[in-house]
This record gives C-alpha cells, sequence and structure tokens, in this order.
C-alpha cells in the first residue's frame, strides 16, 4: 500500500516529467531559430527531439541549429548508439568516419 506521501512526490515526478518535455521541445525548438527548416522538416525535428532523453535535446538543437560541427558530432554518435553515453566512449565501429573524433574518449 503506497503512501499519501509516495504518491504525493509520485504525481509530483510525472507532473515535472510532462513539463519538461513540452517546455523543453517547443521551448528549444521554433521556427525562427530554425530558419532553413520548412514545416515538414521543423515536425520531424520536434518528434526526434520528443524520443529522445531530456538530456540530449540541448545538444541536438545546438547541432540542428548549425551552431557547432563538435555538438553534430555529439549528436550524431549519441542517436548512433541509442543516446547512451558510455556506448559512444566504446564505439565498436572503426570503420565510421567520426570514430577518430567521437565524443567522450578517455585519453
Amino acid at each position: 500500500m503506497t503512501t499519501k506521501r509516495e504518491m504525493t512526490a509520485e504525481t509530483q515526478t510525472k507532473a515535472l516529467q510532462a513539463k519538461a518535455s513540452s517546455v523543453d521541445v517547443d521551448g528549444l525548438i521554433n521556427a525562427a531559430s530554425l530558419d532553413w527548416a520548412g514545416p515538414s522538416a521543423l515536425a520531424k525535428i520536434t518528434a526526434r527531439c520528443r524520443e529522445m532523453p531530456q538530456t540530449c535535446r540541448k545538444n541536438y538543437v545546438k547541432a540542428m541549429k548549425g551552431k557547432g560541427l563538435r555538438a553534430s558530432i555529439k549528436a550524431f554518435c549519441m542517436e548512433c548508439v541509442g543516446w547512451e553515453r558510455l556506448a559512444v566512449t566504446e564505439c565498436t565501429a572503426p570503420a565510421c568516419p567520426l570514430y577518430p573524433v567521437r565524443p567522450f574518449q578517455t585519453k
């Protein structure tokens, strides 16, 4: 049996996740910031952003805005391995052209 405190915490967590999901994506992506993207591309970018973990969204949007090559490489690698940072570090695709410059490498 769950207590009232546990239910309240669970409810608050769900509300915060829902709020972060909608505000984060809509706040980061807008037509003005992606002036090259038409309505169709903007819809696809928004949909993809909603599917990824919240921690990856800011970098992905930065890459889509063309604000940095490094952000683009990081976004590509993260998406390639299913948004798992450790999997990028342990990448098993040495034939990939981005392998030598992938993020999160140990030195």
